[in-house]
């Protein structure tokens, strides 16, 4: 994948799912 492909893809799991658990509230 192209580093577009890669950073959309973490930037969305992220935002919906990840940093909610480590910081709920932060990102939120």
């Amino acid at each position: 994948m192209t580093d577009v492909q890669t950073s959309q893809l973490i930037k969305k799991d992220f935002e919906s799912d990840q940093a909610v658990r480590w910081c709920p509230g932060c990102g939120d």
